[in-house]
Protein backbone atom coordinates (compact mmCIF):
# COMPACT_ATOMS: atom_id res chain seq x y z
CA UNK A 1 0.00 0.00 0.00
CA UNK A 2 1.38 3.39 -0.98
CA UNK A 3 1.32 6.27 1.49
CA UNK A 4 -1.42 8.73 0.46
CA UNK A 5 1.05 11.63 0.08
CA UNK A 6 3.20 9.56 -2.27
CA UNK A 7 0.12 8.40 -4.19
CA UNK A 8 -1.03 12.00 -4.61
CA UNK A 9 2.38 12.92 -6.05
CA UNK A 10 2.32 9.93 -8.42
CA UNK A 11 -1.24 10.79 -9.47
CA UNK A 12 -0.38 14.40 -10.35
CA UNK A 13 -2.59 15.97 -13.06
CA UNK A 14 -0.20 15.38 -15.97
CA UNK A 15 2.17 12.65 -17.08
CA UNK A 16 5.34 14.77 -17.03
CA UNK A 17 4.74 15.82 -13.43
CA UNK A 18 3.99 12.22 -12.39
CA UNK A 19 7.25 11.00 -13.94
CA UNK A 20 9.26 13.85 -12.38
CA UNK A 21 7.75 13.00 -8.99
CA UNK A 22 8.58 9.32 -9.51
CA UNK A 23 12.20 10.16 -10.30
CA UNK A 24 12.50 12.16 -7.07
CA UNK A 25 10.79 9.45 -5.00
CA UNK A 26 12.92 6.64 -6.44
CA UNK A 27 16.08 8.40 -5.34
CA UNK A 28 14.99 8.35 -1.71
CA UNK A 29 12.91 5.13 -1.56
CA UNK A 30 14.00 2.08 0.38
CA UNK A 31 12.43 -0.88 -1.41
CA UNK A 32 12.53 -4.52 -0.36
CA UNK A 33 14.46 -6.89 -2.62
CA UNK A 34 12.53 -8.03 -5.68
CA UNK A 35 11.29 -11.58 -5.25
CA UNK A 36 11.50 -13.76 -8.41
CA UNK A 37 8.15 -15.42 -7.62
CA UNK A 38 6.31 -12.11 -7.13
CA UNK A 39 4.67 -11.42 -10.48
CA UNK A 40 1.53 -9.45 -11.29
CA UNK A 41 0.65 -8.87 -14.93
CA UNK A 42 -2.95 -7.93 -14.12
CA UNK A 43 -2.68 -4.40 -12.75
CA UNK A 44 -5.37 -1.84 -13.59
CA UNK A 45 -4.65 1.88 -13.67
CA UNK A 46 -6.64 5.12 -13.82
CA UNK A 47 -7.21 4.30 -17.50
CA UNK A 48 -9.78 1.73 -16.38
CA UNK A 49 -10.91 1.87 -12.76
CA UNK A 50 -7.94 1.88 -10.39
CA UNK A 51 -6.89 4.84 -8.23
CA UNK A 52 -3.28 4.30 -9.41
CA UNK A 53 -1.84 6.13 -12.41
CA UNK A 54 0.51 4.00 -14.54
CA UNK A 55 3.41 5.76 -12.77
CA UNK A 56 1.95 4.92 -9.35
CA UNK A 57 1.46 1.31 -10.48
CA UNK A 58 5.19 1.00 -11.20
CA UNK A 59 6.08 2.46 -7.81
CA UNK A 60 3.59 0.17 -6.02
CA UNK A 61 4.92 -2.87 -7.88
CA UNK A 62 8.44 -2.11 -6.74
CA UNK A 63 7.34 -1.27 -3.19
CA UNK A 64 5.70 -4.70 -2.94
CA UNK A 65 8.81 -6.51 -4.17
CA UNK A 66 7.44 -7.55 -7.55
CA UNK A 67 10.03 -8.66 -10.07
CA UNK A 68 7.57 -8.50 -12.98
CA UNK A 69 4.56 -6.23 -13.48
CA UNK A 70 2.16 -5.42 -16.29
CA UNK A 71 -0.98 -3.37 -16.78
CA UNK A 72 -4.24 -4.58 -18.28
CA UNK A 73 -6.72 -1.72 -18.54
CA UNK A 74 -10.15 -2.37 -20.00
CA UNK A 75 -10.55 -1.34 -23.64
CA UNK A 76 -7.50 0.92 -23.52
CA UNK A 77 -3.77 0.86 -24.03
CA UNK A 78 -3.55 4.58 -23.20
CA UNK A 79 -1.53 3.95 -20.04
CA UNK A 80 1.09 1.75 -21.68
CA UNK A 81 3.43 4.54 -22.78
CA UNK A 82 3.49 6.14 -19.32
CA UNK A 83 3.89 2.74 -17.62
CA UNK A 84 6.90 1.96 -19.82
CA UNK A 85 8.46 5.40 -19.19
CA UNK A 86 7.98 4.94 -15.44
CA UNK A 87 9.40 1.41 -15.65
CA UNK A 88 12.45 2.71 -17.51
CA UNK A 89 13.02 5.26 -14.74
CA UNK A 90 12.53 2.59 -12.10
CA UNK A 91 15.00 0.36 -13.97
CA UNK A 92 17.75 2.84 -13.19
CA UNK A 93 17.08 2.10 -9.54
CA UNK A 94 17.26 -1.67 -9.69
CA UNK A 95 13.78 -2.45 -11.04
CA UNK A 96 13.73 -4.53 -14.19
CA UNK A 97 10.80 -4.41 -16.60
CA UNK A 98 10.36 -6.12 -19.93
CA UNK A 99 7.81 -4.98 -22.50
CA UNK A 100 6.01 -7.58 -24.58
CA UNK A 101 2.73 -7.25 -26.44
CA UNK A 102 1.17 -10.68 -26.10
CA UNK A 103 -1.94 -9.91 -28.16
CA UNK A 104 -0.59 -11.36 -31.45
CA UNK A 105 -0.05 -14.79 -29.85
CA UNK A 106 -3.15 -14.78 -27.68
CA UNK A 107 -5.17 -17.34 -29.69
CA UNK A 108 -2.17 -19.67 -30.06
CA UNK A 109 -1.59 -19.44 -26.30
CA UNK A 110 -5.21 -20.37 -25.64
CA UNK A 111 -4.95 -23.33 -28.02
CA UNK A 112 -1.76 -24.53 -26.33
CA UNK A 113 -3.32 -24.17 -22.87
CA UNK A 114 -6.30 -26.28 -23.99
CA UNK A 115 -3.95 -28.85 -25.50
CA UNK A 116 -2.12 -29.10 -22.16
CA UNK A 117 -5.40 -29.27 -20.22
CA UNK A 118 -4.73 -26.05 -18.30
CA UNK A 119 -7.57 -24.22 -16.56
CA UNK A 120 -8.60 -20.95 -18.20
CA UNK A 121 -11.33 -18.78 -16.73
CA UNK A 122 -13.43 -16.95 -19.28
CA UNK A 123 -13.05 -13.52 -17.67
CA UNK A 124 -10.43 -11.64 -15.66
CA UNK A 125 -12.44 -11.58 -12.43
CA UNK A 126 -12.82 -7.84 -11.95
CA UNK A 127 -16.22 -6.21 -11.52
CA UNK A 128 -16.32 -5.03 -15.15
CA UNK A 129 -15.66 -8.53 -16.46
CA UNK A 130 -18.35 -9.87 -14.17
CA UNK A 131 -20.78 -7.37 -15.63
CA UNK A 132 -19.83 -8.40 -19.19
CA UNK A 133 -20.01 -12.05 -18.19
CA UNK A 134 -23.63 -11.79 -17.07
CA UNK A 135 -24.87 -9.01 -19.41
CA UNK A 136 -26.32 -11.38 -22.03
CA UNK A 137 -28.16 -13.43 -19.42
CA UNK A 138 -29.53 -10.31 -17.77
CA UNK A 139 -30.78 -9.03 -21.14
CA UNK A 140 -32.44 -12.40 -21.88
CA UNK A 141 -34.11 -12.35 -18.47
CA UNK A 142 -35.38 -8.80 -19.02
CA UNK A 143 -36.90 -9.83 -22.36
CA UNK A 144 -38.39 -12.99 -20.90
CA UNK A 145 -39.67 -11.30 -17.73
CA UNK A 146 -40.54 -7.66 -18.58
CA UNK A 147 -41.07 -5.32 -15.63
CA UNK A 148 -44.59 -5.08 -14.27
CA UNK A 149 -46.54 -1.90 -15.09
Amino acid sequence: MIDIEILNRLNAPNRAERLDNLKALLGEAKFPPAVPEYINNHIHTTYSFSPYSPTAAVYAARAEGLCTAGIIDHDSIAGAEEFLAAAELAGRYGVGFLYRDFRPGFRQGQAKARELGLYMQKYCGCVFSEEERYAKQIQKDREKYPPLP
